[in-house]
């Protein structure tokens, strides 16, 4: 003869590992509060198709977690002066003219920052602190 369990205490054991599963833990920090990055420096490079003009470009990085995503930009400083050097020169004259284009920028580094670069912390944030097209 089987044994049944009660159907009602199944539905309560799967509640609640489903529940359990299924519920993301929330950071225990504040993104405001993570530290910035800065020591980078400028990076400068010619923008596409232009051999006479040069861009010059310093940035920050508001990095998550605070301990471990600092950590983590400072190993991989020289992957990201990489892609931004790749980046900034991949740029074309007109793009560098545009009204928003710190905007863009700013939007395109937190982006290549944190899909090519980070692998467990992230960047929230990205202070363009210097900008020079000459």
């Amino acid at each position: 003869m089987r044994s049944r369990v009660c159907p009602a205490a199944c539905r309560f054991v799967l509640a609640g590992v489903l529940t359990l599963a299924g519920c993301a833990s929330t950071p225990v920090y504040v993104e405001a509060e993570c530290p910035v990055f800065s020591d980078l420096g400028v990076v400068r490079a010619n923008p596409a198709g232009v051999l006479d003009r040069h861009l010059s470009v310093e940035a920050s990085f508001r990095v998550c977690p605070p301990g471990d995503g600092l950590e983590e930009i400072r190993r991989r400083h020289i992957e990201l002066r990489f892609e931004m050097l790749a980046l900034i020169s991949a740029m074309t004259l007109d793009e560098l003219t545009d009204p928003l284009r710190v905007e863009h920028i700013q939007h395109a580094l937190r982006e290549l920052v944190n899909d090519r670069v980070m692998r467990t912390g992230r960047v929230v944030d990205v202070y363009v602190t210097a900008f020079e097209l000459k």
